[in-house]
């Protein structure tokens, strides 16, 4: 009998780690007033008109690459004036082929959109892996930055229009 429970919580579990993976946590960071980049729904943070800045928490491949996908696009559909996307990747440990497709072609689809995306934090494992696939050839590693701040600072540099930085 303690045999057929333990198989039961055992596949429960498996199941319960399947579908966390799948959609793992999806947070839009901004600017909190001692300088680190928080979660907005978690502190209440506002956020700014032109630059959405977002960090997917897992690994990126083929089961949860939609996920990933869809959130942005949804995001974009409900704020209409976006400029500039900044993905933090500190928390992306790996990627598979069919993420890194994905990321290429929404890449491109927000370029036809007018909206320029810049990629922090990447770990060397992915870099090497998007290295390999050609995706830094085409994205433009101008746009691949060491961290959050570098990136606004260029897009501030780089901006025609004025954006402030400072917390909101």
């Amino acid at each position: 009998n303690i045999e057929i429970w333990v198989l039961i919580w055992v596949s429960l579990s498996l199941i319960l780690f399947i579908y966390r993976s799948m959609r793992p946590k999806v947070i839009e960071l901004w600017l909190y007033k001692d300088g680190t980049y928080r979660d907005i729904d978690l502190f209440w943070l506002k956020t700014s008109k032109d630059i959405w800045v977002y960090r997917f928490d897992g690994s990126l491949y083929f089961a949860n690459a939609w996920f990933f996908e869809s959130t942005i696009l949804n995001y974009i559909s409900k704020k209409k004036k976006i400029s500039y996307i900044i993905l933090d990747f500190e928390w992306v440990n790996n990627i598979d082929s069919s993420a890194e497709e994905m990321l290429g072609n929404l890449v491109e689809r927000l370029k036809e959109n007018g909206i320029k995306v810049y990629i922090t934090w990447v770990r060397t494992k992915v870099f090497e892996k998007l290295t390999i696939s050609k995706f830094i050839k085409n994205f433009n590693d101008k746009r691949l930055m060491l961290n959050i701040e570098e990136a606004l600072r260029r897009i501030k540099r780089k901006s025609d229009k004025k954006i402030d930085l400072s917390p909101l």
